[in-house]
């Protein structure tokens, strides 16, 4: 199986929190539809790399990517911050 590159992650902890509190106040004043959150697509053949290109932007393993294996369907990714998980 391929391996991710070992990075520090793409956002640090406070960036995150800052958007969880602009999240919060979107939604106590009913104006989420308003916050737009960056959004990703990938169009591409079959093994060319984008479960790989996904896997090394985000730092950690989301997919299944082997040589010679591919992703058959499409995929959505839903990221969502976790406190309580171990770091690492």
């Amino acid at each position: 199986m391929a391996s991710v590159v070992d990075h520090e992650p793409v956002i640090d902890r406070a960036a995150f929190e800052a958007y969880i509190q602009l999240r919060a106040i979107a939604k106590k004043y009913n104006v989420e539809d308003k916050l737009e959150v960056p959004q990703l697509v990938l169009v591409g053949e079959t093994s060319t790399g984008k479960s790989m290109l996904v896997q090394n932007f985000l730092r950690f393993p989301c997919s299944f990517s082997q040589t010679g294996i591919a992703t058959r369907c499409p995929v959505a990714y839903r990221l969502v911050y976790n406190p309580t998980l171990p770091i690492g």
